[in-house]
């Protein structure tokens, strides 16, 4: 922590930074400039929306670190970054993690295609909640996959095997399965 960003951290919180905000520029996530940048970009306010927090969080991570930004976002400013993010928060909060994770910990990009694809609202969004459940270890981006093969075009089946049925079972049940 640098002594001299320290030394301005009072003047930052009583000109009206969120302290989010301020916290990142004094840990060295973000430069002056870039805290500067997000404030206006969150409409000056003292205090950041909740709805907005996790917004925020990834934008300053992404000032943190830029191997966080994906290539199809790369050369974006802040503010671009910004609508992005809010994009795939609204798809789905859980996904932000995901798209804009470290370099070295990312999954494929084809992977998260897919569950952007799934997580749309006229798509299959209780799919994707269940591959983003960490309590529900039987659903994987390769296992939606393949439930997808039997039941793209019956959202109704796909529901019964989101409930617990037995995925065959329910094929076979819609016709889906033959032997």
């Amino acid at each position: 922590m640098s002594t001299s960003r320290r030394s301005e951290e009072t003047g930052l919180s009583q000109a009206g930074i969120p302290k989010l905000l301020v916290d990142a520029y004094i840990k060295n996530k973000c430069g002056k400039e870039e805290m500067f940048t997000i404030w206006g970009i969150y409409g000056k306010k003292e205090k950041i929306p909740n709805l907005q927090h996790l917004f925020c969080l990834t934008l300053v991570d992404l000032c943190d670190d830029e191997t966080r930004i994906p290539a199809a976002f790369k050369g974006f400013n802040l503010k671009q970054l910004d609508k992005e993010i809010k994009k795939i928060g609204q798809l789905n909060r859980k996904m932000l993690p995901i798209v804009f994770a470290p370099a070295k910990e990312r999954i494929a990009q084809e992977d998260i295609d897919f569950m952007m694809d799934i997580g749309k609202r006229n798509r299959f969004p209780n799919l994707l909640e269940a591959v983003l459940d960490q309590n529900r270890s039987e659903w994987t981006v390769k296992s939606a996959r393949d439930t997808l093969e039997y039941f793209d075009e019956y959202p109704e089946a796909l529901q019964e095997v989101l409930d617990g049925g037995h995925r065959e079972a329910v094929a076979y049940k819609y016709d889906l399965l033959q032997f």
